[in-house]
């Protein structure tokens, strides 16, 4: 079944490709990797907020870093849910075109 879904949403990408032209596909893919880069930089700064927080003698400096991994970690939960809020979307107009475009 997911084989179905995933070559079900392969020739829905295809097809959009096709139809809004590969300079548009190719802008829609480097956001998509912007995404993914803000997501490992936020992966990179959970780990070194972490560090700080198991190194530091200091209280301050603990529960600073421990407030800093916890708000790092609630912005990095938007962002996913922003970001497949998005593709949601893009998928269902994406089929919505699909099927305009496959209906006499």
């Amino acid at each position: 079944m997911e084989d179905n879904a995933d070559a079900g949403i392969a020739q829905v990408q295809t097809s959009a490709a096709q139809k809004k032209g590969l300079g548009a596909h190719h802008r829609q893919t480097v956001s998509y990797m912007d995404d993914r880069i803000a997501v490992y930089f936020f992966m990179l700064a959970v780990v070194l907020v972490g560090a700080v927080w198991m190194t530091s003698s200091s209280p301050y400096m603990t529960w600073g870093s421990l407030v800093a991994i916890a708000l790092i970690t609630i912005l990095w939960g938007f962002m996913r849910i922003r970001r497949t809020k998005k593709l949601r979307q893009l998928r269902e107009r994406q089929v919505r075109e699909s099927r305009n475009q496959s209906e006499p």
